[in-house]
């Protein structure tokens, strides 16, 4: 559509819109056996991953509800790449990644509100970095991150096998 107007008028008849630049971002990290439990301050680890576990990628809508837009499988021990997962975003969106069961997400609808790992395992930590340093909070959820013009590497879970023994 052409709308002309001369010089000092006005014509607020068309609305034109305005779209925000699109940009691609990467976003990735790893999940690991963290079998010291964060006691060094560091989610790190082995490749002991179960099979089963998604990598979920959660948009923050500007309400504040959210959406899932995306998942990964992480593969498991003795596969390719095992532990690793990554995701392509949108640099103008805040995102945040979280464990999940296969089979307890839908993309397009709200996330679960807890994340999840297969029977018998836990989280340890998360933290978006390789350095020393956790979210602060063990919930199997990265902490939030976007809009950035950069990607966003090494957002990374522990996670350990829970083993309960009961003395009588």
């Amino acid at each position: 559509t052409v709308a002309e107007v001369g010089e000092g008028q006005i014509n607020d008849t068309y609305d034109f819109g305005y779209i925000a630049p699109q940009c691609d971002i990467s976003i990735s990290g790893t999940v690991f056996y963290d079998y010291n439990q964060l006691f060094d301050g560091t989610v790190n680890g082995l490749d002991y991953i179960p099979a089963g576990i998604n990598a979920v990628l959660v948009r923050v809508n500007a309400d504040t509800s959210q959406t899932v837009v995306d998942s990964a499988a992480v593969p498991p021990r003795g596969a390719s790449g095992v532990g690793q997962y990554s995701f392509v975003g949108s640099c103008s969106e805040t995102y945040y990644v979280m464990l999940a069961n296969t089979g307890t997400f839908t993309v397009g609808n709200a996330p679960p509100a807890n994340s999840s790992r297969p029977a018998g395992f836990i989280s340890t930590g998360e933290n978006i970095g390789s350095g020393t340093g956790s979210d602060g909070t063990v919930n199997g959820k990265s902490e939030q991150f976007g809009p950035t013009t950069g990607n966003v590497v090494e957002v990374n879970f522990g996670i350990i096998r829970f083993v309960a023994i009961t003395i009588d």
